[in-house]
């Protein structure tokens, strides 16, 4: 090694060999997937058929066809078409408390429909652990309806012990005046002994979880049809509901369904309820 100048090590690769052959020392690429010409047409696709499915959903649209399809491979061929980019870095925050027995609420205000004057309100609650999600449209979210809503949810969604909103003041009087003053959804949070957990105020993000569920509704649902009435919005609102529960992929969970979930962590209240068996 002194008279060539190299490491000992080298010297004693060269002692193993069985021969003079030289060989790379590169790493290994044995058993190495290649992407194939179909794999690569069928993300590009993919993705000009939906722009807005990123590295995350299209890998599970298109595992029925190409098992091993995952994420890395699917963002190298976006970003090598130049169809994606790497995303911002985002400052980090405190991660949303999800914990197994909670529930987010929000109320989404919705457009008139055409045709018609005034707005909807659209209550909404989502079981952190499962994303199951349940919903009703009403004329206007006042506190009696929200505290109606909570109530029903209850036989509706897996079993929560706390039940997180924003600051509004149909939810909660505690930023106002007189904080000392309950609202009917307050009292109905104590009636049915779950707690109430509020978001710092200006911090939405501690409530996101539901607010891009609604957004997923809102781009996936509402803005892919026309409604004649409001009793045609309800309607076609509940078919894609179920559609969300029942058979959607949800990248929160690893692109499982929030019923294979609930089954799996919530056996015998799935058992219990006869719709969802």
């Amino acid at each position: 090694a002194r008279q060539f100048g190299v490491h000992r090590r080298t010297i004693q690769r060269w002692i193993a060999r069985p021969d003079t052959a030289d060989r790379t020392g590169g790493p290994r690429t044995h058993g190495r997937r290649v992407v194939t010409d179909v794999y690569r047409d069928a993300v590009i696709a993919a993705r000009q058929a939906h722009p807005r499915h990123g590295p995350k959903r299209i890998p599970q649209d298109l595992r029925p066809r190409f098992p091993t399809a995952n994420t890395a491979t699917v963002w190298r061929i976006l970003h090598a078409a130049g169809l994606t980019q790497r995303p911002p870095k985002k400052r980090q925050r405190r991660p949303i408390p999800v914990g197994r027995h909670r529930v987010h609420l929000e109320i989404q205000e919705l457009p008139a429909i055409c045709g018609s004057r005034g707005r909807e309100d659209k209550i909404s609650l989502i079981q952190l652990r499962t994303r199951m999600k349940y919903s009703e449209i009403h004329p206007t979210a006042t506190s009696r309806r929200i505290a109606g809503v909570l109530r029903r949810a209850i036989g509706r969604l897996p079993p929560f012990h706390l039940v997180g909103t924003d600051n509004a003041m149909v939810v909660t009087m505690a930023n106002l005046p007189h904080p000392e003053r309950r609202t009917a959804f307050e009292r109905t949070v104590a009636d049915l002994g779950v707690r109430h957990w509020r978001i710092k105020p200006r911090s939405p993000w501690q409530n996101g979880i539901i607010e891009r569920s609604n957004r997923t509704e809102s781009v996936e649902g509402f803005h892919q049809q026309e409604f004649s009435c409001s009793d045609h919005r309800r309607y076609g609102h509940g078919l894609w509901e179920m559609y969300y529960n029942d058979h959607r992929p949800h990248q929160g969970l690893d692109g499982a369904i929030p019923l294979a979930i609930f089954r799996r962590f919530y056996p015998i209240h799935a058992a219990a309820m006869g719709a969802l068996t």
